[in-house]
């Protein structure tokens, strides 16, 4: 089938809804970066930034890398650091290891932007995830921005899917398993299962708002928490066994 926007080449990607060739599907993507991007000029002439993943995102981090640095701030002449993550047992514990140590990295090196490589696809995945455990800590990453003390976490994929950016990579080709059984049971299913409804993984993102009835944040990872303490419990036990 010839690519719905050119209309001249054969397409390879479904983004947005519509049949899009190689060229095209890149386009597309690079331009709802953009989107999100350029109207708060989120980055600055000659910026240092963090990339920061855990080792099965990997893949998504490089292509970001690729993507900001090489495409659409070519001229900005920014530099990065790059923080990987060991994964845990737990997908929530990969998360709180990942803002912690990234929140430490850039105090450490003067940086107020890091770049994470959650999908839209991984995201909804978690949102399940903790429907099912009954833990909401990191609700607040369904979005493009997580902020916490002067850092801002930004999330350009938050909004696209794995399936989505076929015109960049092999999606079957990624190695997308976590040591956490559960989680990767629930990509699994929900890949299967939305593989031809897309935009599902445009729509869930407000569902973060029926869980926010928590009004308290943890002061070590932003987390929300039930009750007004400093510090959620994988902090509190962190922060008194680490001189961090």
């Amino acid at each position: 089938m010839l690519c719905e926007r050119c209309k001249k080449r054969d397409s390879i990607a479904v983004v947005g809804g519509r049949k899009l060739c190689v060229l095209c599907a890149r386009d597309e993507i690079i331009k709802r970066i953009k989107r999100e991007f350029y109207p708060n000029k989120v980055l600055v002439y000659r910026e240092h930034i963090l990339f920061a993943y855990p080792i099965y995102l990997s893949q998504i981090s490089d292509l970001l890398k690729m993507i900001l640095l090489d495409k659409i701030y070519k001229k900005f002449s920014l530099s990065y650091s790059e923080l990987p993550i060991d994964p845990t047992n737990s997908i929530i514990d990969d998360i709180w290891s990942i803002i912690i140590k990234s929140k430490i990295f850039s105090k450490q090196n003067n940086i107020n932007k890091v770049i994470l490589p959650f999908t839209a696809d991984f995201l909804m995945a978690y949102l399940i995830y903790s429907i099912s455990k009954g833990d909401y800590t990191y609700i607040n990453l369904l979005d493009f921005e997580y902020k916490l003390d002067n850092i801002l976490f930004l999330i350009p994929f938050y909004n696209t899917s794995i399936i989505e950016l076929q015109g960049f990579i092999n999606a079957n080709e990624l190695n997308l398993i976590t040591k956490d059984e559960l989680f990767n049971t629930i990509i699994k299913w929900e890949t299967e299962l939305l593989k031809d409804n897309y935009e599902l993984f445009h729509a869930f993102h407000n569902s973060k708002k029926l869980f926010q009835e928590k009004n308290y944040k943890c002061e070590g990872c932003g987390g929300l928490i039930n009750s007004p303490v400093k510090y959620c419990g994988r902090c509190s036990v962190a922060f008194a066994s680490h001189p961090y």
